[in-house]
């Protein structure tokens, strides 16, 4: 996984409101410093998944392009090195920036029935707001409210913007994430399915059957070695 190589720069704001003077802020600093050392990490390590995911999510997109153009089930040599030098020429190059990819993204899926209606307009929300998080944790600056130890995050977007990095807020982006990857995933699915470089279950009754028979005997090998039990740790 993607981390970051320092800490997030976290400030700290001391309203003199909060406090019946100096000594009584100072006192109150001292006492909290772990907390605050402790929601500066967190900042950091959320920081860390955020830009991790937006990268990941980039490549699943430039995945997606990249399969709608050259998959194949019968790729020749000359056909795979064309699409290898696709990917390292255009889809991996710093001109292919985020917003092309999703812009070439979102043609594609305008002329075909990969994803359409409600859950194309979704993805395109998401993809935009994982945008706006990851160049916010990137270009942003993090505060630590001394009082209330609120942690919030102000960053340009049309303007300068705030958010309250609440658990909520996480929440939110966890499952914003989780969604996008979901969403792409099954569209590359269906692209490689419609091109017959994958099979699914029901397409062949044969490939099935022999499907079925592989289950049954790792299965049996795995009751014969570790007992009944050993599925409970993959729930």
């Amino acid at each position: 996984m993607y981390k970051l190589n320092r800490e997030v720069p976290v400030s700290i704001t001391l309203d003199p409101d909060d406090f019946t003077g100096e000594d009584d802020a100072l006192i109150h600093m001292y006492r909290h410093e772990n907390k605050r050392k402790e929601l500066s990490r967190i900042a950091t390590d959320n920081a860390s998944m955020v830009l991790h995911a937006g990268t990941r999510i980039d490549e699943d997109v430039g995945s997606v392009i990249s399969s709608y153009f050259f998959a194949s089930k019968e790729h020749s040599e000359e056909e795979y090195n064309r699409s290898v030098l696709f990917d390292e020429l255009i889809i991996e190059s710093t001109a292919m920036s985020y917003n092309t990819k999703r812009n070439i993204l979102f043609n594609i899926l305008n002329k075909t029935s990969y994803c359409s209606g409600k859950e194309k307009a979704t993805l395109q929300t998401d993809l935009k707001k994982i945008q706006e998080w990851r160049n916010a944790v990137a270009h942003g600056s993090f505060t630590i409210m001394n009082k209330s130890f609120e942690v919030k995050l102000t960053y340009q977007s049309g303007g300068e913007k705030v958010i309250v990095l609440s658990d909520e807020f996480w929440t939110n982006v966890d499952q914003t994430i989780e969604k996008t990857e979901k969403a792409l995933s099954k569209i590359e699915f269906c692209i490689l399915k419609e091109r017959g470089c994958i099979q699914g279950i029901g397409d062949d009754l044969e490939f099935d059957k022999e499907l079925q028979l592989k289950s049954e005997s790792f299965e049996n090998r795995m009751n014969e070695e570790f007992g009944e039990g050993w599925k409970d740790y993959l729930a």
